[in-house]
């Protein structure tokens, strides 16, 4: 089963795509270093292992 994506990178500023990068960089690190937000990710990772 395909997904749509949920913006229209076509329209993303190619100059946006490093922060837009950064920026998630960011924030996944933030979520590995906190232990609830490291199981929540792994929560999600099983959910969408069995969703395939």
């Amino acid at each position: 089963m395909t997904r749509e994506p949920a913006i229209d990178t076509a329209k993303i500023p190619p100059e946006a795509g490093e922060a837009i990068g950064r920026t998630i960089a960011r924030g996944l690190a933030k979520l590995l270093a906190d232990p609830a937000g490291r199981q929540m990710l792994e929560r999600r990772k099983e959910q969408l292992a069995r969703d395939a």
